[in-house]
């Protein structure tokens, strides 16, 4: 049995924008309220219902907002942000988003987590401030980051995945990113979780110019989706150190999706979806185009999300609605 969850985001855009350049600029950020909580060694140092918001079925935050919960600093010079996890936060927390529909900007701002350039995690600009998708920032710094549609809570461990070393037989290996292969079947021999059907590399960082060090990242993927698991490994020389974003119950689950996908019909879904949105196109209005983007939630729930762009009986204005379909 499908759920319908209709969410209409009515955005106004005037006389410049053609209706191909709307769709590649900016998206619509709905305003949400979240139950997050955040836990240190066990102790709850942070629980409150905040507001943030939805972009594409992934929950955005305030930089600085997250820096002052989470207790690192966030520091801005010449479009370059820097966040250092080692430094308290000097940040008040704010949660100053109101209920209006945003528009949400790309960030063209770099990155910077610990001295590492991390600019690959999705970013907008929303009313002048830097919004991150709460689970890549803790994903890249190694908070466990967890979400309960049933409580609609996000749940952040902010303890420090243990780093592991892998001990290398050939003194002489020298990591070759052109040859990856060789990095992925050390890492399938030495660890238990690890399976190269399901991680890909999604990353080959040098950190210093010039030198065998590099910062290695392997998303996990099913059928081309990607799910919130990775793992981070660094070499220097012949020396290999890897952190794990996951648990062997979460691989399991993993293992349970596979099997869910084998048995629906996304097609047909689409096809679906883009009918039940133009439902909710005024009568007075025409469709350009229809964008649909494919979401998976913590929980393994596959979230279709369909923008239809239209146009104005008089041809003056443009605007998008957007509609949510849930595969249950």
């Amino acid at each position: 049995m499908k759920e319908f969850i209709a969410v209409f985001c009515i955005c106004f855009v005037f006389f410049s924008f053609s209706c191909q350049s709307y769709g590649n600029n900016f998206e619509s950020a709905l305003p949400c309220n979240r139950n997050l909580k955040v836990v240190e060694e066990g102790n709850i140092i942070f629980s409150e219902n905040i507001t943030l918001y939805d972009i594409n079925g992934l929950s955005f935050f305030r930089l600085r907002d997250l820096g002052s919960i989470m207790d690192f600093s966030v520091e801005y010079s010449k479009n370059t942000i820097y966040i250092k996890t080692s430094d308290k936060s000097s940040d008040q927390f704010s949660n100053h988003i109101n209920n209006g529909l945003k528009k949400a900007v790309l960030s063209k701002e770099n990155l910077f987590i610990d001295g590492k350039e991390c600019n690959s995690i999705t970013a907008y600009k929303i009313d002048g401030y830097n919004y991150y998708s709460i689970r890549e920032i803790c994903e890249v710094i190694g908070f466990h980051c967890e979400w309960n549609e049933k409580e609609n809570l996000i749940m952040i461990d902010r303890i420090f995945n243990e780093p592991h070393f892998i001990e290398i037989i050939d003194e002489n290996f020298i990591f070759n990113p052109e040859n990856v292969n060789n990095l992925t079947q050390i890492l399938e021999k030495n660890i238990d979780e690890f399976d190269s059907n399901l991680f890909k590399v999604e990353m080959i960082n040098n950190t210093v110019y010039g030198k065998n060090y590099y910062e290695v990242i392997y998303i996990a993927k099913v059928n081309e989706y990607k799910l919130p698991y990775s793992i981070i490994v660094f070499i220097e020389d012949n020396q290999i150190q890897y952190v794990k974003l996951f648990s062997a119950n979460e691989i399991k689950k993993i293992k349970k999706f596979e099997d869910k996908l084998s048995n629906l019909n996304i097609d047909k879904d689409i096809k679906v979806a883009k009918r039940e949105a133009l439902r909710y196109v005024p009568e007075t209005a025409t469709v350009d185009y229809q964008n649909i983007t494919i979401n998976i939630d913590n929980e393994f729930n596959l979230h279709l999300t369909v923008k239809t762009a239209c146009v104005d009986e008089d041809g003056t204005s443009r605007f998008v609605l957007s509609y949510e379909y849930k595969i249950s």
